[in-house]
């Protein structure tokens, strides 16, 4: 199906300044006519740019370990954010950007590891400019099989709809993923994880 190419620009430079022949105004006003089709009641409009996703690089790692001592012995897991991926499009007729995000996981089992399923909390947080407007605190099961200790995970998508208006657009948004930390937990990242 051909989608109508929707622009600002053409509608801006169609009418310029009230000085337009006659001719050209008739040609003016068919294009408006055609782009008020790219309005947000046009379910063929294309989707606004999907909102940008970043991984937080305090909270990209999550090692738990056996005791206070923090070395290879005593590793139980430690597990790593590799990636986010995703899709959106026009929701509510177009006064909403439906976001879907999965969150891919590396998993390690450490020696001091005893059992086969540990469970790794994390969350998608979203922003409006600098501020959390919505939190999902999430979590996903790593179960190891008795030979495996390593694994990748991918977790089920998360679904959000974001509100978009003319003043609120796509733009205005960021999503950030990382693991549900505790300050231990944090704290030992920001001193040991590269950056």
């Amino acid at each position: 199906m051909n989608l109508p190419i929707c622009s600002r620009h053409v509608a801006a430079s169609a009418v310029s300044a009230g000085r337009v022949a006659p001719l050209r105004t008739a040609a003016a006003l068919l294009a408006l006519a055609t782009l008020a089709s790219c309005g947000p009641d046009n379910p063929n409009a294309f989707a606004p740019e999907c909102v940008p996703v970043g991984i937080l690089g305090d909270a990209a790692d999550l090692s738990t370990y056996a005791g206070p001592s923090r070395d290879l012995a005593t590793l139980v897991t430690h597990a790593s954010i590799a990636a986010v991926g995703g899709t959106c499009s026009n929701a509510e007729r177009g006064h909403a950007l439906h976001t879907s995000i999965s969150v891919t996981i590396g998993v390690q089992r450490g020696p001091a590891a005893s059992y086969r399923t540990v469970s790794l909390p994390y969350f998608v947080a979203v922003l409006h400019g600098d501020q959390i407007v919505d939190k999902h605190d999430l979590s996903i099961a790593a179960t190891f099989a008795p030979n495996a200790d390593r694994l990748a995970l991918k977790s089920d998508p998360l679904e959000l709809e974001l509100p978009i208006t003319r003043r609120m657009s796509s733009d205005s948004y960021r999503l950030e993923v990382g693991f549900q930390l505790t300050p231990e937990q944090l704290a030992y990242n920001r001193a040991h994880m590269p950056r």
